[in-house]
């Protein structure tokens, strides 16, 4: 088996890096506007969560405009952001920027942006498809999430946000099993 992989040169935890010091949860998605990435399903999951939120989705694609549209529809301006197309150099400031990855795809391989995020110390939330199970262990490192369901994912970032993080933890085995 060849896993993919990420550079541990560039993506990397240090414990000098400022988390967020404001009270919102800051949460960051990375992927194209596809509908198997499903970010429809993570602006819904929006309605579920009561706690004060950040989201920011980073990325392009067929189904951009459509969520930002759910975005209008449903008076979600303040709490979710676009960011278009980043480049990977610039993906770094944002990640550590957040307090949580979230991966609510409909189907995966092994994806190198939850592996990312993890070496920058983030916990990921993430639907249980492909090999996201190989990627997420419960309470250590992030939750999995049922696919397709709004109302688990909002649960599992609910979760997270009480969580206490051993983000060096998580850099480091990520670092251990997935890094180049």
């Amino acid at each position: 088996i060849i896993r993919n992989g990420y550079d541990e040169e560039f993506f990397f935890y240090q414990e000098s890096f400022k988390l967020n010091e404001v009270k919102d949860l800051r949460i960051l998605h990375v992927g194209g506007f596809y509908s198997v990435k499903g970010q429809d399903i993570l602006l819904k999951a929006l309605l579920n969560i009561i706690i004060p939120i950040k989201l920011t989705l980073i990325g392009i694609g067929p189904e951009l405009e459509k969520c930002r549209q759910y975005v209008q529809d449903h008076n979600l301006q303040e709490r979710v952001y676009f960011l278009g197309q980043v480049s990977h150099n610039e993906i770094i400031g944002v990640l550590r920027e957040n307090d949580i990855f979230c991966m609510p795809s409909r189907s995966e391989g092994l994806p190198a942006a939850p592996l990312e995020a993890m070496a920058c110390g983030l916990p990921v939330v993430g639907t249980n498809v492909g090999g996201m199970n190989e990627i997420i262990k419960d309470g250590f490192n992030g939750y999995l999430c049922k696919p397709d369901s709004p109302e688990d994912i909002a649960e599992k970032i609910i979760l997270a946000s009480k969580t206490n993080w051993n983000r060096m933890e998580i850099s480091d085995w990520v670092t251990n099993h997935f890094s180049w």
